[in-house]
């Protein structure tokens, strides 16, 4: 009988840690998994890609936006999440709009998403990786706009040339900087697997 309740008690001690632990889980963490499809098929990109955080863009939970940019009706006509949004992110001239957090390792070497510019080829869109476990920061270059939306070239995420923590992973924020009045839409993380 009292082997029995030691059992229990160990039994129970143990369910109590493990509870503990995961409360003690960092909430934020991110993870490098997420559902992939192939939506730049018509463009010729057979790549399979992931929805960046919140990057469907039909709300700005987890954006810091600034200089003006904002939520606004429209959407790319192209329905690649499988339905047609409602909403796209405008970001003027000047103005700055930083992703949620997102994890990124060297099998997602690159993004895309898509855009317009007002201005056309005359505007053009900076991207950065920030990263602050440790404070970090890549310059990832820019995509010249258009005048009718459209897939921008896939630009590097910044995974090469970042610190990646024990699991080969780092977490990210991307920010996007425009000259030009830019509309963008549907942010995809290219997963591509490495040999």
């Amino acid at each position: 009988m009292r082997s029995i309740r030691l059992v229990r008690l160990a039994g129970t001690g143990l369910a109590g840690l493990i509870a503990a632990l995961a409360i003690a889980a960092p909430a934020s963490a991110a993870t490098c998994a997420g559902k992939s499809s192939q939506p730049f098929t018509p463009w010729g990109d057979f790549n399979f890609y992931e929805p960046a955080p919140n990057g469907t863009l039909e709300s700005t939970n987890g954006w810091t936006l600034t200089g003006g940019a904002m939520l606004v009706k429209g959407s790319e006509p192209f329905a690649v999440t499988g339905r047609l949004g409602q909403y796209s992110l405008s970001i003027p001239a000047g103005a700055t709009a930083t992703s949620p957090v997102m994890c990124i390792d060297e099998a997602r070497p690159t993004f895309r998403f898509f855009g317009k510019a007002v201005q056309g080829a005359a505007a053009s869109l900076r991207a950065e990786a920030l990263a602050e476990r440790p404070s970090q920061y890549a310059a990832l270059g820019s995509v010249p706009g258009s005048a009718a939306w459209a897939p921008v070239a896939p630009m590097a995420t910044g995974a090469a040339g970042l610190l990646l923590d024990g699991k080969g992973t780092v977490a990210v924020r991307l920010r996007f900087t425009a000259t030009g009045d830019w509309q963008i839409d549907d942010v995809f993380v290219d997963p591509r697997k490495m040999g």
